[in-house]
């Protein structure tokens, strides 16, 4: 009796097992097994705790995903994820790449990439997206584009002109639907249409603090003197005589444009416009108080302004459609003492991807018009 007991029970517990086999089977079927670990370098996805669907939103501290490595520049990619570019110590220049601004993988890169320049500077265009980096000769050392159909794997352009013939450190890479333009605030430019092929050449006004590129061609701005200045040209090498406005020196001058054509232009903190006849100042329109030009940055069919700390450790945040006031929004920041800064804005999504730093620490945020 004891045995046929003891044989009914085990026979129960191996059903039993079955059903619990069955059941964790069927509970992985139902759900997205993990993915493979990448090649690439990936770290842990950080606690993430968005806002609201509009305005400022909190993507969390994204710290372990570069571990000790200093992060320079943040810039989008052009099947419109992120890249950043950054630098370790030991091995130089390093490139992450996201979707969503808070997974980020690192990508292997070959020795010498960018001659151990950190971009800080590129647009979209010619294979894809192209920066300012170094190419280092036996003679000197020269400023040269690279390329990337994707942002992970990138090599030197490889046309001679490409090589742009300078040291300089103060260069600018925009571009737009009539072509891509490197600047020097000096005047000193070189123009693609292709982004493979570089003609250099001048602005022919010294003082250039912004330009932006659009179908129409090419337009700069700059500060001569007591004068603002704004200068146009449809192929970026032949340019006309500058429209001046009366600025005190120092005065910051910028201009910026959404790829939906709408355009700020700026004097301090006045609102411009521009037209065939020349540019006026917007009657009770103005900019919001930034720290630099390229805190006000294009989207899809507006324009963002990200500012530094407005006190209550707080950051501050606009938009603006192109008319109207700008609409600003406000939201706790991270904790700390240090005091943070905005590393870089770009339009991302619909909206715009912020990078901030404070002391060590890195936080990402979503700006939505």
């Amino acid at each position: 009796m004891r045995w046929a007991l003891l044989a009914t029970a085990l026979a129960a517990s191996l059903v039993a097992g079955s059903f619990v086999a069955g059941s964790v089977v069927d509970r992985l079927r139902g759900h997205d097994l993990p993915a493979p670990a990448p090649t690439d370098q990936q770290a842990p996805r950080p606690t993430s705790t968005p806002g609201s669907a509009s305005g400022w939103n909190d993507l969390g501290d994204i710290s372990d995903a570069f571990g000790a490595r200093t992060v320079k520049s943040v810039m989008p990619r052009p099947d419109g994820g992120l890249v950043a570019f950054g630098q370790d110590r030991v091995s130089g220049p390093v490139v992450w790449v996201s979707d969503d601004g808070i997974d980020w993988t690192e990508t292997h890169q070959s020795k010498g990439v960018f001659s151990d320049s950190i971009p800080t500077s590129g647009a979209l265009g010619g294979p894809g997206m192209l920066v300012l980096g170094s190419d280092v000769s036996v003679r000197a050392a020269q400023r040269a584009i690279w390329q990337s159909t994707d942002g992970r794997t990138w090599t030197e352009s490889p046309d001679p002109s490409a090589k742009l013939q300078t040291n300089a450190t103060d260069l600018t890479m925009t571009s737009g639907p009539a072509g891509v333009i490197v600047w020097r605030p000096s005047g000193t430019v070189w123009v693609s249409t292709d982004g493979a092929t570089w003609t250099p050449g001048d602005v022919g006004h010294p003082g250039i603090t912004d330009m932006t590129v659009d179908a129409n061609g090419f337009v700069a701005v700059g500060q001569s003197g007591s004068n603002a200045f704004l200068v146009t040209s449809a192929d970026g090498l032949s340019w006309g005589a500058p429209r001046q406005q009366a600025a005190p020196a120092g005065t910051q001058v910028g201009i910026e444009q959404a790829s939906g054509g709408t355009e700020a232009i700026w004097i301090g903190e006045q609102l411009w416009q521009r037209t065939a006849a020349g540019w006026h100042a917007v009657a009770g329109a103005t900019v919001p108080k930034v720290p630099d030009a390229s805190s006000i940055v294009g989207g899809q069919t507006d324009l963002a302004a990200v500012g530094s700390v407005t006190g209550g450790d707080t950051y501050r945040a606009w938009t603006w459609p192109g008319s109207g006031d700008w609409s600003s929004t406000r939201q706790t920041a991270e904790a700390g003492s240090a005091a943070p800064t905005v590393i870089s804005v770009v339009p991302h999504g619909t909206g715009w991807y912020v990078l901030t730093g404070r002391g060590s620490s890195l936080h990402g945020w979503m700006l939505e018009p």
